[in-house]
């Protein structure tokens, strides 16, 4: 399978880490100063395979934090984004500080948009998300996306789209904090 599209487009050296989700709304947590900007050379069959990890606060109270992937047309706000996979609420171990986490996804393009049915585009997908136990162990892995429905997303394949990481933290009580350091992309296929 050959590679259309990658992120970050050579070495990721010097992108800085995402904005700190520290309140109780949806962050957008990418790294770097702009999202990857996948172009639209969607094919039937393509993957799209995601990975990216960070790190993690918690205070004294178990928060509830839900971690996603979004797709959406150049400058638009993660708020009106379409969320290609979101997970349930996961709750936080209490007082942890930098703790580790990572979130894997793939899916497969399954139909593409028509100039008659510009949203006719269609990503099926799947992934988990490992949340820290501990500075040096992951608790057991979480689905990505969190229902079984949330697996299918439909979208515009003939624009570019901004593939973004989106953090929301249902409370903040005892101190919470979510960052993306690192995120990676590919469309193969």
């Amino acid at each position: 399978m050959a590679v259309r599209w990658t992120y970050p487009v050579g070495p990721a050296l010097g992108i800085a880490d995402g904005a700190s989700a520290t309140t109780a709304a949806l962050v957008d947590v990418t790294p770097g100063t702009e999202p990857p900007q996948i172009p639209p050379v969607w094919e039937k069959g393509m993957r799209l395979r995601v990975h990216a990890h960070g790190n993690l606060t918690t205070g004294t109270t178990g928060n509830n934090v839900q971690l996603g992937l979004y797709l959406g047309a150049p400058a638009t706000a993660i708020g009106s984004a379409l969320v290609l996979a979101i997970s349930a609420a996961i709750t936080s171990v209490v007082s942890l500080t930098n703790a580790p986490w990572e979130l894997d996804y793939e899916g497969e393009i399954r139909a593409l948009s028509t100039p008659a049915s510009a949203t006719a585009g269609s990503i099926q997908g799947r992934g988990k998300i490992r949340m820290p136990a501990s500075l040096t162990q992951f608790q057991a892995p979480y689905a990505l996306p969190g229902t079984h429905a949330g697996r299918i997303l439909a979208f515009n394949s003939t624009l570019q789209q901004n593939l973004m990481v989106g953090c929301t933290w249902a409370a903040v009580t005892g101190g919470v904090t979510l960052i993306c350091e690192h995120l990676t992309a590919e469309l193969i296929g």
